[in-house]
């Protein structure tokens, strides 16, 4: 397998009216479909769809071991996704995009999935050696077989990358228990921690856009640091993590894709808050154990 490899592309098909039933493609049925697709699915933001062909994406995370988040080790080959602790999110996407496939194949379309894998800012308890980079490799591999899978099985295009193959700029790896700010960052120490955050992320990414320190913002650094065994640096690089490629989502699929995320933290979910083009997005998030 050539893990450099970037993309699996097929063609849809043209739209066309659905004939058996001579009726038009009706976007609050879809979006009932994927709401009862799986349990803890939520759609937000849901938009009109004029045509059946819909870009998706997704993104997958590295297969860590089973345990704390702020004790995050990776599994080493030989493996499978389903040894990780992330199998589950990994799984609650199938029948929730399947969902949106089977439907909208009814009329002619159907589902363009981008399934990205996040092989930067890995959490890592332990000092990285080049057997992490090697067992990141492996997981992709695994992730793109995954992929190729259930494009054959669906009959769906797929493109398939990595953060790498995106040109994501971010460090490989981060251990929450050791994590600093970055050297160069400037930060009031008399504000409050959600306030330095916000600072430190809008100096670090220097966004065209910066982050807005209001109500929402705090709130959505809050309820990170409020996670178990987080502190104001684990936070930071936490957020920081999603915040390298999340701004790259909408430039993917456009503003009326779909970005369906699965997570096992709620305050995971409204990172995606902090990047107003993605969050204007119809996002699909499913709640898993």
């Amino acid at each position: 397998m050539n893990t450099d490899f970037v993309g699996v592309q097929r063609g849809f098909l043209l739209p066309k009216m659905k004939e058996s039933e001579n009726t038009y493609l009706n976007s609050r049925t879809l979006w009932e479909n994927v709401a009862k697709s799986a349990p803890g699915v939520l759609v937000l933001h849901e938009k009109e769809i004029f045509e059946p062909n819909l870009d998706v994406c997704v993104v997958f995370c590295p297969l860590y071991a089973h345990g704390e988040l702020s004790d995050s080790k990776i599994i080493f080959p030989p493996s499978t996704i389903d040894d990780s602790r992330v199998a589950g999110k990994f799984t609650a996407y199938l029948p929730t995009i399947s969902s949106m496939h089977k439907y909208l194949k009814d009329f002619g379309g159907g589902v363009h999935l981008t399934a990205v894998f996040a092989n930067k800012g890995v959490i890592l308890s332990e000092k990285p050696m080049s057997e992490h980079n090697e067992a990141l490799a492996y997981h992709k591999e695994l992730y793109y077989e995954a992929s190729l899978k259930l494009s054959q099985i669906l009959d769906m295009p797929v493109t398939f990358y990595s953060y790498d193959d995106l040109g994501i700029n971010f460090p490989q790896f981060y251990n929450p228990k050791e994590a600093q700010l970055p050297e160069n960052i400037r930060i009031d120490s008399n504000s409050n921690p959600e306030t330095q955050i916000i600072s430190a992320l809008n100096q670090y990414f220097n966004f065209l856009v910066p982050i807005i320190n209001n109500k929402t913002s705090r709130k959505v650094v809050k309820s990170v640091l409020q996670m178990k065994n987080t502190t104001l640096e684990a936070a930071f690089w936490l957020i920081a993590g999603y915040l390298a490629f999340d701004p790259m989502i909408p430039e993917i699929i456009g503003e009326k894709g779909v970005y369906v995320v699965s997570e096992r933290a709620d305050s995971l979910f409204w990172i995606s808050k902090l990047t107003p083009k993605l969050d204007s997005l119809t996002r699909v998030q499913i709640k898993v154990t």
